[in-house]
């Protein structure tokens, strides 16, 4: 009797000894496999930031490209070069670090296929700024066109192959952890035979960790499209808006020109461009420094901005150049127009530059009118105001 209680008592001990090292092993497999799964979705979740990154790095570089076209002033080619480069070191800082994380060849293979496009580009960007220094913008537009642009679509597409990559990386991590879940559940079971209370103890721990993992794949893939989101919107925002002035640039104002244009020619509704620029920016510039003129250049945005109408459309056209596009109503007199905005700007205080004078030459929509002919006639007319002692309205 005393020697069969001891031999259950020695089968009881040696089977308890069994669960507890099952109990450790399953313990412990899950929780090394939670936090294996946590770390690969946060290795790819950095990767596909980065990738992000360099993809918002080189639109920003587009952006940048398509600015120096419009500019004629050497001092904003200049400045906008400066920024090219502080964008570029910042493009290889991000790629560097991928290529060190990168714990695969085929993924430093992809990375280097990713610099490869992105230095295709970029000497194709260095060819339009020679040409620009030069003076050949027609020539240095023909290669944005024909070389540039399709090499950073090209660049584009690969950017955006990574990062689906990346996000299939992701899910694969989480089927990963749904087996691992399985087996682990599994092993449970085997164990609740034996003892149902340890079992169910077991199985609830199991199911929160897993629960733990599925929350922590799915705050990543939340946050991975709420970063696309974000990046996608400050792309349209750099296409259409001037980085300086928060009002639309060039090719914006082009876009919704096209367009009242082909109303007024389908309606018969009036129409007038305002071409203005900033008397002697040069002297400001030259006499207070680069801030100030830029301060200059904000503040008559803000100021013109707050005299339009909502149907009337303000530009940056380049340098200290503004544009406005009327329809409607007040359009009918664009140089009284025109004259408000003088007289309000020379009126206006702007800091250490003190009193700023505007010259401004005005055009209606006549039939026959395309875009260029219709602001090449403000232009000239503009040309005629400064000619003409500055701080005027022309109209023609």
């Amino acid at each position: 009797m005393a020697s069969s209680r001891a031999l259950l008592v020695y089968g009881f001990s040696l089977l308890l000894l069994l669960m507890l090292l099952i109990i450790g092993t399953g313990l412990g497999y899950s929780a090394a496999n939670n936090s294996r799964m946590e770390q690969i979705v946060n290795v790819h979740n950095v990767h596909a930031n980065q990738v992000n990154q360099l993809r918002s790095y080189s639109r920003e570089l587009s952006v940048l490209y398509y600015q120096m076209l419009l500019a004629r002033d050497p001092f904003t080619l200049d400045e906008l070069g400066q920024k090219a480069s502080a964008i570029a070191s910042d493009f290889l800082k991000i790629y560097e670090s991928l290529m060190q994380s990168s714990a695969s060849q085929e993924e430093r293979d992809k990375l280097s296929r990713l610099m490869s496009l992105a230095g295709k580009t970029y000497n194709f960007q260095k060819e339009v700024v020679a040409l620009l220094e030069q003076g050949k913008y027609q020539d240095a537009a023909g290669v944005m066109v024909s070389k540039v642009q399709p090499s950073q679509n090209e660049s584009v597409d690969f950017y955006d192959m990574l990062v689906k990559e990346r996000q299939q990386l992701v899910a694969d991590a989480a089927r990963s952890a749904q087996a691992a879940y399985h087996q682990s559940f599994m092993l449970m079971l085997v164990i609740s035979a034996i003892a149902i209370l340890l079992g169910i103890m077991i199985s609830a721990y199991v199911v929160k960790k897993t629960w733990t993992a599925e929350m922590v794949l799915k705050r990543g893939k939340d946050e991975l499209e709420r970063l696309v989101q974000e990046r996608t919107s400050e792309l349209h925002q750099l296409a259409s808006t001037d980085e300086l002035t928060g009002i639309f640039n060039r090719r914006k104002f082009g876009e919704v020109m096209q367009m009242e244009l082909a109303r007024s020619k389908r309606y018969g509704t009036k129409l007038s461009v305002i071409l203005f620029d900033v008397d002697h920016f040069k002297s400001i510039n030259d006499t207070h420094g680069h801030h100030i003129g830029d301060l200059v250049l904000q503040k008559l945005a803000t100021v013109i901005s707050s005299a339009l109408r909502d149907t009337d459309i303000l530009a940056r056209w380049g340098g200290e150049e503004f544009i406005i596009l009327a329809p409607c109503n007040e359009s009918s007199c664009p140089d009284l127009l025109a004259e408000r905005l003088r007289s309000m700007i020379e009126s206006t205080a702007f800091g250490e530059a003190g009193r700023v004078t505007c010259s401004f030459g005005a055009s209606e929509f006549r039939h026959g009118d395309d875009q260029d002919t219709f602001i090449n006639r403000a232009d000239h007319n503009l040309y005629r105001a400064k000619n003409s002692g500055r701080n005027k309205v022309c109209l023609g």
